[in-house]
């Protein structure tokens, strides 16, 4: 599990570094079948967490891609892996780690997924951080992290008390224009839109100020090199499990987009990402890429809370990147 906060490393030819079971029977991740379905409460999902913590962390520790596949599915598996990649890089050994007073929003009958927020506790650090992330049940039965974000400090009073929420599912809990406009207006924001519409989504510090603005360093650099990068989206996927707060629903936004990086008009020489890029660091590409055109697949991951009353934005409250592949072309 990649456990520091996410840098925004967008693979620049300069280099940016921005950096459900039954109470009968024992639940745990990673490989083990769970209970049947009935009877999931905070004691088992607690278990599902203490096996998740203890497996994880030794994989994340070992740098054992095929060790994190047992306890985590995509997208968290994508992030962490590229932390295996980047620790791997700089000749690092990734800390272990321990999520201590969880909170649960637990579904009702045949429970698919369920959501934790968690101090975060890092071995050979003073400081903590909250986590958000949600487990889903595997078709063979285990449980698997599925989606991991670390919490701003000035949003985790929005989290509340995690207990007290019901999980539900996004669809179920988020309209589907509010899903379609809400992506479409993240993803304007991740470039540094002009056209910001504050009124979908609110102002953010972490997308608007920190996310963005590393988009902005990028296209300087690129530009500097007579290269032009543009983003697209190839889908938005809202988490299986919602919560609903007092404050408005909490809920998980994946985005898997391509950042295309292509010469600039009248620059016939090959985009060039070295080996030294972050980006390429994070996919383990020693010997860096060069093509005509590269394409960077991406996937990003958002924790919204989505207010109930219409009109009122959306909040990010954390986010996380990570780069998946590049090709050329």
């Amino acid at each position: 599990m990649e456990r520091r906060r996410q840098g925004w490393a967008l693979g620049l030819v300069l280099l940016l570094g921005l950096g459900g079971c039954g109470a009968d029977q024992a639940v745990s991740a990673g490989g083990t079948p769970s209970a049947a379905a009935s009877g999931f409460g905070a004691t088992q999902a607690a278990e599902v967490l203490a096996a998740f913590d203890e497996g994880d962390s030794a994989a994340s520790t070992a740098g054992d891609p095929d060790a994190l596949a047992r306890f985590e599915t995509a997208p968290a598996l994508d992030a962490s892996l590229a932390g295996v990649r980047r620790a791997d890089y700089h000749k690092r050994t990734q800390p272990a780690f321990q999520h201590v007073d969880p909170k649960f929003a637990l579904p009702g009958t045949d429970p698919r997924c369920f959501l934790v927020s968690a101090t975060l506790r890092i071995t050979g650090e003073e400081s903590t951080y909250v986590d958000f992330s949600q487990f889903v049940r595997t078709p063979v039965g285990d449980w698997k992290l599925s989606h991991h974000v670390q919490v701003s400090r000035e949003a985790v009073p929005a989290i509340g008390d995690l207990s007290a929420s019901p999980a539900v599912p996004s669809a179920e809990a988020v309209g589907e224009r509010s899903r379609k406009a809400i992506a479409t207006e993240l993803l304007a924001r991740t470039i540094a839109t002009d056209r910001a519409d504050t009124s979908l989504v609110a102002s953010s510090p972490l997308l608007d100020q920190q996310f963005a603005a590393g988009w902005t360093i990028y296209q300087q650099q690129m530009a500097a090199a007579r290269m032009t990068v543009e983003r697209t989206m190839q889908s938005a996927e809202w988490s299986a499990c919602a919560a609903r707060t007092p404050g408005g629903t909490l809920a998980l936004l994946t985005m898997y987009v391509t950042d295309r990086v292509a010469p600039a008009a009248g620059n016939r020489a090959p985009v060039v990402l070295p080996a030294e890029s972050p980006d390429m660091i994070a996919l383990g590409e020693r010997d860096g890429v060069r093509g005509p055109a590269v394409s960077v697949s991406r996937v990003e991951v958002f924790l919204l809370l989505v207010p109930d009353a219409e009109g009122s934005p959306a909040r990010v409250l954390g986010l996380s990147d990570a780069p998946t592949k590049v090709t050329t072309s």
